[in-house]
């Protein structure tokens, strides 16, 4: 629940309800794989599959706003042990936290981005090289 929407997911589809009146917001989405995990936070739906595709709906302007994989990063099922290790700012942004590495998926480039290292090279005053 939050920002006036609740939302429920059967093993084919979600549902997203106005926490007001209860009445539908959206038809149902359909699901093409089970969730693992699925909250609202900020105004977006953060939704995410056994098979590892993690996707971030802005509720309010209807719009998928990330779809990203994790199948080469870690074992979804992993996620479902630790609830916290995905996170979802107030801007929509997802970030991940694994034994090994912390993430941030960049939408501009549609890639995930280490985060440890870029501060470890800010520290180290890296090079910046401009290309061509």
């Amino acid at each position: 629940m939050g920002q006036g929407f609740v939302a429920f997911a059967s093993r084919q589809s979600v549902h997203i309800l106005s926490s007001a009146g209860g009445f539908p917001i959206f038809p149902p989405l359909v699901l093409e794989q089970p969730l693992l995990q699925m909250r609202i936070q900020h105004g977006f739906l953060l939704l995410l599959s056994l098979d590892g595709e993690v996707k971030v709906l802005d509720l309010s302007k209807r719009l998928c706003i990330t779809k990203a994989s994790l199948k080469d990063i870690c074992e979804p099922s992993l996620l479902q042990l630790d609830q916290d290790a995905l996170q979802l700012n107030a801007s929509g942004q997802i970030s991940l936290r694994t034994q090994s590495q912390e993430l941030r998926f960049d939408n501009s480039f549609q890639l995930w981005m280490d985060t440890v290292s870029l501060s470890e090279c800010q520290k180290l005053n890296a090079v910046h090289v401009e290309l061509p």
